[in-house]
């Protein structure tokens, strides 16, 4: 049911479960120097992408080519630069071939849309919660602050956390790569967020700019 996912909250009581989507929502043109800065930093993030026709041998070749059925290693590359810019994370699914020997598939999810299960025992993330839309019948949330975001009231599904060593009983699995945070023991806040009041000014003096035409 996703009862045992762990919010990212922007309130003191962690009630609210908005953090990645106003973080995704930051980046869509309030300020138009933090989306200017994180577009540039996306693109240095990607570089150059992959050069398949550097590699030494074929097979090598061909797998760079192509990190799924879908997309290029520069699309995927693309996407998770991208998200790492905004969320100092990115999220691949990883899939296994048959007889687990090796990752065969690469996709993107989008980090909003993922969140981490509770640790076990031992302190790790054993499996994360999938959904196209988070806030969905969520009363907590300031609606205000995510005026792009649309409801869809979608299920979470659950996919364990990257495991080589299960690879065959678990084919389909989640790497979470973020920026180590140590007041975050799950998520990562980004570098950029304690400057947030600002890109809010430049918002608020554009309107106000405009009304005064």
């Amino acid at each position: 049911t996703g009862s045992d996912y762990v919010k990212f909250s922007r309130d003191i009581d962690a009630r609210d479960d908005s953090m990645f989507e106003y973080l995704l929502e930051l980046s869509n043109g309030i300020s138009p120097t933090h989306t200017g800065i994180l577009n540039l930093t996306g693109k240095l993030i990607a570089g150059d992408g992959f050069v398949p026709e550097q590699a030494n041998d074929e097979a090598t070749k061909l797998w760079l080519e192509q990190a799924n059925p879908y997309e290029s290693w520069d699309d995927l590359l693309g996407k998770i630069a991208r998200d790492y810019a905004i969320f100092n994370t990115y999220v691949l699914q990883v899939v296994w071939s048959k007889d687990g020997k090796k990752p065969v598939h690469f996709y993107s999810i989008p980090v909003h849309q993922v969140r981490a299960g509770e640790v076990n025992e031992f302190n790790q993330v054993t499996h994360y919660w999938i959904k196209d839309n988070w806030l969905a019948n969520n009363r907590y949330y300031n609606q205000s602050l995510l005026v792009n975001y649309t409801q869809t009231g979608d299920k979470p599904i659950c996919l364990p956390a990257f495991d080589p060593s299960k690879s065959i009983t678990e084919p389909v699995q989640i790497l979470y790569i973020r920026k180590p945070d140590n007041s975050q023991p799950y998520y990562t806040i980004p570098d950029y967020f304690s400057a947030q009041d600002y890109f809010l000014i430049e918002k608020n003096l554009a309107v106000l700019n405009s009304a005064s035409l």
